[in-house]
């Protein structure tokens, strides 16, 4: 995980109120090991590829059925780092001819069923760009399938189904089948039709140089999980291939809302001139059910719907005209709904549906042929649509700590330094001149006019109306010191993780803890060399995280804000309260509060996927 910095050695301190500040997750790396011959099996998919050669550092493994099936053993493959497989050549049994792309996907060892299809090749791609120089790890892998799945899944996350490593002779529901099918072979052809009007580009830097080349580059954009460009990237086609991969995506996801998807080979043009058949895709331990709009609404999907809101509302921007307004009306209308409504939305909006997709090749004509200038401005003006309407806003610049001086008996204002963004994790510390007080966290008992717990106040731009509750994870850390490595026997350290159930309309967010569950705590004392555990109600879990209308805990404005309170532990649990609150709370420490399930991102659409820092306690 990156982490904000080391500024002092590590201090033997109460980890206890971190927590006054928020939010964070981390990934870590694998090592290495002696490397070994292994069997691999799986499917490779383009659509299904028949006689195609799958091949690991250029070895052939084996050579792929006409169901795409191919098994065979691996040589020189490790249980720790990652190797790929790939699969080229043969026959597109979709299409009849010959794939437009080859198939790939990173594996262990240890993993006997290896898939390669558009979402393991994409997934495999960003992984490597989200790794830079280092090894690629397990949560690279976990991360990039959730960034495909979550844009360019198009309902492949249906049921326990991976792309990568789940076998798909495992699949007996005919339903599920056609659905996963459906899903792999949209991806491909959102990711085809957009090479396609690249190549056409005279633009320097825009048109790919190769397929390979196409996908290298769509995953330095997407290895931050956000439909953006990477400031890092500009100016060399980076905009012209986002935003053309977009409004394809989006189109590719008006035909399959409609239950028709069309596909093609051609890498140098936009048109699809085959009709998707799920029957195609034989592998699998049913026969697929033939894509239909009723289908997708009996999907298990949870990212259909808000992919699609995402899609229409970025291409809003990036179409012109009739097509503008009709992608904007159906933004709307997919917003916040479930898929079980998408029939009757496909129902109610059937103008607009022939609208956009009218517009699509035009748009992607045009946006390829975008100088740098003009594609960049259109890209900030998409990625920005996009964010704010499945996504909760978060308003950077308001960030702040309220803490309380029992000396002074007054609620006390902390400025941190400049929060940082970046791959997703947003940084926010105070510097060494602001700081929690010791005198509020050694007294803490409560809630109440002359004390309480401090806490990160952070405001809301957006909030998304939902059909229905979601259930958020989060987990909340607290360590002794000034990085997020803890050291047993001389530093505290708790973690707790909870379920948060949450909706809101336009302009409320409802924040309740999950009846049915409690909250696991671990927690070392100063001198333990082994963890604790402890139990947390529900009701008690409620009270870490507060939905307010009010700039201040006196909350006497209307501003909407989530704040954090992780030292409400301390108060809510004794045997917490006692383990960590000596022998004195004075020092420096690190926090990071994780949590996945529910949609952030600041005000230009970047996704925030955790908060973390230090902070000091005088």
């Amino acid at each position: 995980m990156k982490q904000w910095g080391k500024m002092m050695n590590k201090r033997t301190t109460l980890l206890a109120l971190a927590g006054a500040l928020s939010l964070g997750v981390s990934a870590c790396g694998g090592g290495s090991d002696s490397t070994t011959s292994s069997s691999v099996s799986g499917t490779a998919t383009k659509g299904p590829m028949s006689g195609a050669t799958c091949s690991v550092g250029g070895v052939t493994v084996g050579t792929t059925s006409s169901t795409g099936a191919y098994s065979g053993t691996a040589s020189g493959v490790s249980s720790s780092t990652y190797t790929t497989i790939t699969c080229s050549g043969g026959t597109d049994t979709v299409t009849s001819g010959t794939p437009w792309m080859d198939t790939s996907s990173l594996f262990l060892s240890t993993e006997t069923t290896v898939n390669t299809n558009a979402i393991t090749t994409l997934q495999a791609s960003i992984a490597s760009a989200a790794a830079g120089t280092s090894s690629v790890s397990a949560s690279n892998v976990s991360a990039a399938l959730n960034t495909v799945l979550t844009l360019f899944g198009f309902g492949a996350d249906t049921g326990s189904f991976d792309p990568r490593t789940s076998s798909f002779s495992s699949v007996t529901s005919a339903d599920n089948a056609g659905l996963i099918a459906t899903g792999i072979e949209a991806a491909a052809e959102a990711m085809r039709r957009s090479y396609a009007s690249l190549s056409a580009s005279t633009v320097s830097g825009v048109a790919p140089t190769s397929v390979s080349n196409f996908f290298t580059r769509v995953a330095a954009e997407l290895a931050d999980g956000n439909l953006d460009v990477d400031s890092s990237t500009s100016g060399t086609g980076a905009a012209q291939l986002m935003n053309t991969l977009t409004v394809a995506a989006a189109g590719v996801m008006l035909e399959v809302v409609q239950g028709g998807l069309t596909v093609g080979s051609s890498l140098t043009s936009t048109t699809a001139g085959t009709t998707f058949s799920t029957s195609s895709f034989s592998a699998f331990g049913a026969t697929p059910s033939t894509l239909s709009t009723t289908l997708l609404a009996s999907s298990s999907s949870s990212t259909f719907m808000s992919a699609a809101t995402t899609l229409f509302n970025a291409a809003a921007t990036l179409t012109t005209g009739t097509a503008a307004t009709a992608f904007s009306t159906l933004g709307t209308a997919f917003n916040g709904q479930s898929l079980s409504t998408l029939s009757t939305i496909v129902t109610n909006n059937s103008t607009a549906l022939t609208n956009a997709k009218a517009g699509v090749s035009t748009a992607l004509t045009s946006l390829a042929a975008q100088t740098d200038t003009a594609a960049a401005a259109a890209a900030s003006s998409a990625s920005s649509a996009a964010a704010t309407t499945s996504t909760y806003v978060v308003d950077t610049s308001t960030i702040r700590v309220y803490d309380y001086d029992t000396g002074l008996s007054k609620t006390v204002t902390l400025t941190p330094d400049t929060p940082s963004l970046s791959s997703g994790a947003l940084t926010v510390t105070l510097p060494s001149n602001e700081h929690l007080y010791a005198n509020n966290l050694s007294t803490l008992t409560g809630y109440s006019s002359s004390n309480m717990p401090p806490e990160l106040y952070v405001e809301l731009n957006n909030i998304p109306a939902t059909s229905s509750s979601s259930t958020a994870t989060v987990t909340m850390e607290l360590i002794d010191g000034s990085d997020s490595t803890h050291t047993a026997g001389s530093e505290r350290y708790i973690k707790v993780s909870f379920p948060l159930v949450y909706s809101s309309t336009s302009s409320q967010l409802t924040l309740t803890s999950d009846a049915a569950s409690t909250a696991s705590v671990t927690f070392y004392k100063q001198t333990d060399t082994s963890a604790s555990t402890a139990t947390l109600t529900n009701s008690a879990a409620e009270s870490l995280i507060v939905y307010k209308k009010g700039s201040t805990q006196s909350e006497t404005a209307t501003k909407n804000a989530l704040a954090f309170r992780i030292a409400s532990l301390f108060d809510i649990n004794s045997t917490l309260g006692a383990a960590m609150t000596s022998p004195s709370p004075i020092g420096q420490y690190y926090y990071k509060i994780s949590f996945s399930g529910i949609s952030l991102s600041d005000t230009s659409g970047n996704s925030i996927s955790s908060i973390s820092g230090t902070f000091y306690v005088k």
